[in-house]
């Protein structure tokens, strides 16, 4: 599943934009078919309920479902979205989470024990591209990225973060592929481990410093450092990349089956 979204934000911390999710062969039959033979309407509301459960604020439009009827065609979904107070405000500061398609999503797997074993219906593969441009007179006052988890026998997880200085954007860029389809209850506490440790990484921040209208955000010179966390499994946190590329350089939700969000 590709999810990629477009936005921006106002000086007073709201967020607007454009989303689109490109959905794979089976996470798009699962996703196709609650959409198969809706009106546009229903659709639109399925989509804004999804969507609200974890940012209530938001106001969704403009809502299309791409082959919905045509199994013979890839599915997808796109539409518009405003957020009030996306980006949390202390005083002259932001905090801005980057993860827009994980923002308010809680834990997956939360219980200390677990009786039974876990089955997910397919592998996990989800690949995210968020730019947010932010307005000039604001500049990254603390900037830095999850690091993320090196190919091990279930999967891999990544996060990498930019500034682009021309334009004052930032890029965001999330993959995660997890292969397994069944655990044991024996191994949950490995399971869980793994999960809280992606969603620590999802739920990072940047935070954002407004200064006068018309002052010229200036990024700090920091390079991202490189990780090697293959055998602890352990994301660790690295720099941000503020250099410019341009001019020089479904998780689950909270039940045991992964089940496609079209948020």
């Amino acid at each position: 599943m590709k999810r990629t979204g477009s936005f921006r934000f106002n000086e007073e911390g709201a967020l607007f934009g454009a989303v689109r999710i490109e959905f794979g062969d089976i996470a798009g039959a699962d996703a196709r078919e609650k959409c198969y033979l809706q009106t546009r309407e229903k659709i639109e509301e399925r989509v804004r309920e999804q969507v609200r459960t974890r940012l209530p604020l938001a106001e969704v439009t403009d809502v299309i479902a791409e082959n919905a009827d045509n199994v013979l065609k890839p599915f997808a979904l796109a539409y518009t979205v405003s957020v009030p107070g996306y980006a949390e405000r202390t005083g002259q500061r932001f905090i801005v989470q980057p993860g827009f398609f994980e923002k308010g999503k809680g834990a997956l797997f939360t219980a200390d024990t677990r009786a039974s074993d876990i089955y997910f219906n397919y592998p996990i593969n989800e690949k995210d591209d968020v730019t947010m441009a932010i307005p000039p007179w604001f500049k990254i006052e603390e900037g830095s990225a999850p690091d993320g988890i090196d190919k091990v026998d279930w999967g891999a997880y990544s996060v990498k973060i930019s500034l682009k200085k021309k334009t004052n954007e930032i890029l965001y860029a999330r993959e995660l592929a997890f292969s397994l389809l069944h655990m044991a209850a024996g191994g949950y506490p490995r399971l869980k481990n793994i999960f809280n440790k992606i969603h620590a990484g999802d739920a990072h921040t940047l935070t954002l410093r407004a200064g006068a209208a018309g002052e010229k955000a200036t990024a700090s010179e920091t390079t991202n450092e490189a990780a090697n966390n293959n055998a602890s499994e352990a994301p660790r946190e690295k720099k941000i990349d503020t250099a410019d590329p341009t001019d020089t350089n479904d998780t689950n939700n909270a039940n045991d089956t992964n089940e496609p969000n079209p948020d």
